[in-house]
C-alpha cells in the first residue's frame, strides 16, 4: 500500500521548486516533447494529474515567452516568479528518479499526482488568470 503524509508532499514539492531559476525555465520550456514523454508516462486512470500537468506546463511555455519578451522590452505579462517556480518544480518531480514513491511500485505515480495537485492550488489564481488570457477552460484541471 502506499503511504505518504500531506506535509512529505509539501516539502517535496517546496524543495523542487525553491531551486528553480530562470534557465531552468527556460530549459523546461524548451522541451516539450520530454515533458510530454513524463505526461504520458502518468496512468491512464491518473487523467486529472495528466491534465494538470498539461496545464503546468503550458503556463511554463507562457511565462518564458513572456519573460523573453519583457527583456526584449516588448512588454508583456509576466506571472509571477513564484508561481512558475511552483509550476516548474511540479514538473521536475515528475521527472525525479527518486521520489516519495517510486514510479514502479504499485501505485507509484499517486505522489506525482499529488505534487501536481498541490502546486496547481498553491497558484490557482495565476493558472485562472493564465486560462482566461488564453481563452482556455481547464475547470478540469483547475
Amino acid at each position: 500500500m502506499v503511504k505518504f503524509a500531506d506535509e512529505q508532499v509539501r516539502k517535496a514539492l517546496e524543495l523542487k521548486a525553491r531551486s528553480v531559476e530562470r534557465d531552468d525555465v527556460e530549459r523546461v520550456a524548451g522541451n516539450r516533447a520530454a515533458v510530454q514523454a513524463l505526461i504520458d508516462e502518468l496512468p491512464q486512470d491518473l487523467g486529472r494529474a495528466r491534465k494538470q500537468a498539461t496545464l503546468l506546463f503550458e503556463f511554463v511555455e507562457f511565462a518564458a515567452a513572456e519573460m523573453r519578451a519583457s527583456d526584449a522590452g516588448e512588454g508583456g505579462h509576466v506571472p509571477p516568479f513564484e508561481a512558475v517556480r511552483e509550476a516548474v518544480g511540479a514538473l521536475l518531480y515528475l521527472s525525479a528518479p527518486i521520489d516519495l514513491v517510486p514510479d514502479t511500485e504499485d501505485g507509484g505515480f499517486l505522489d506525482d499526482a499529488a505534487i501536481l495537485e498541490l502546486a496547481v492550488q498553491n497558484i490557482v489564481e495565476e493558472l485562472r488568470a493564465f486560462c482566461e488570457r488564453r481563452g482556455l477552460d481547464a475547470s478540469d484541471a483547475l
